[in-house]
């Protein structure tokens, strides 16, 4: 799904002259069958977006337990899938503190945006959320 930033406006306590053509948010579920072809879509509409000079931060959503060699795949596909775009992507987060065995998400110890696990992990999402809107804000101010 794409998340345009409209809730910055100009003098209103977010970055002055912010718009949606500036920055926006990708999430993606984790797993396949319908969710395939959603994500096929939204790629669609990245690749066919001029994102030279844009801010886009990526975040994704998974199982790590069920699915804990494949946690978050979505976002890490989907960053492949930019990456050379002429974006900046923003949000990138640290993959100690999971619990996951693999994920193509992850890169040098990082993840490529907001990995949230709430069925497994439900008692840390509200404190990761805070803390990537908070680093992601200092990207856009």
């Amino acid at each position: 799904m794409l998340l345009p930033h409209t809730d910055y406006k100009e003098n209103e306590g977010g970055s002055e002259g912010f718009s949606f053509k500036q920055a926006f948010n990708y999430g993606h579920p984790n797993g396949y069958g319908e969710t395939g072809r959603w994500r096929y879509d939204g790629v669609k509409v990245l690749k066919e977006s001029d994102l030279k000079e844009k801010t886009i931060a990526l975040f994704g959503c998974g199982d790590a337990e069920s699915y804990c060699d494949t946690f978050c795949d979505g976002m890490g596909i989907i960053y492949e899938d930019i990456k050379d775009s002429g974006c900046t992507i923003v949000g990138k987060v640290s993959a100690k503190d999971y619990s996951f065995s693999s994920s193509i998400a992850v890169i040098d110890g990082m993840f490529v945006g907001l990995a949230l696990d709430d069925i497994n992990e439900s008692d840390k999402t509200e404190e990761r959320i805070d803390a990537w809107v908070s680093d992601i804000k200092n990207h856009l101010a």
